[in-house]
């Protein structure tokens, strides 16, 4: 069995996230983590906490004024910069430039909120993966244009896995009481395998995947 132990603890000065990612840049990983005006960072090498105000994606009267305060938030490294892909049940997706705290892309008012975000690190492309509570996944290029380049009829949240799998970007996960394998760039299924796994304690469901044991049991 496996230790595990604390390596390094902090404090947050500002309450709590409501949702956060990791990336990895020149100077270390970074920690990008919700707040009230928008996003904040921690720095575990230099125990360093900054916050990060991101300009409101909306335009006038389409919504609140002040800082954007997205609820669930991914983050990548496009270019040597981060990214953040987000947005709230109140507010649709945006894409901001974390130093500068602009909008890169926002999605139409109109549009579903965002309940999870998430992001995906290809060979030479980024994405952000996002859903409502009750609706289906959008795809949106993190670089480029950043517009939104896909859909899939599956819900998005944490129990799902996203990566490569025979060259192609894939999601897993459990969704109309089987588990699917959804193909990104089609949009479609093209794999299903059994619920059910047998353990010692007797046959268990699997619902919830990490991508490398997703991997492991598709190969």
């Amino acid at each position: 069995m496996i230790n595990l132990s604390l390596v390094r603890s902090a404090e947050i000065p500002f309450g709590h996230f409501a949702d956060f990612d990791l990336v990895t840049t020149a100077a270390g990983p970074l920690l990008v983590g919700t707040h009230p005006d928008g996003a904040c960072t921690w720095d575990p090498l230099r125990e360093r906490w900054t916050v990060h105000r991101l300009d409101s994606p909306w335009r006038p009267g389409d919504g609140p004024d002040g800082p954007a305060a997205p609820t669930a938030l991914a983050a990548l490294v496009v270019d040597g910069r981060i990214v953040i892909g987000g947005g709230s049940k109140n507010q649709p997706f945006a894409q901001w430039d974390l130093d500068t705290g602009a909008v890169r892309v926002f999605a139409d008012p109109q549009d579903f909120g965002v309940d999870t975000a998430g992001a995906l690190e290809l060979p030479g492309r980024s994405l952000f993966l996002t859903s409502p509570e009750a609706d289906a996944v959008a795809v949106w290029d993190a670089a480029g244009t950043g517009e939104r380049i896909g859909e899939l009829n599956a819900r998005y949240d944490r129990t799902r896995a996203a990566g490569m799998l025979d060259h192609r970007p894939v999601l897993v996960g459990f969704d109309e009481s089987s588990n699917r394998v959804w193909d990104l760039d089609v949009g479609l299924p093209f794999a299903e395998f059994d619920t059910d796994l047998e353990t010692e304690e007797g046959v268990e469901m699997v619902t919830s995947f990490a991508w490398r044991t997703c991997v492991a049991a598709l190969a």
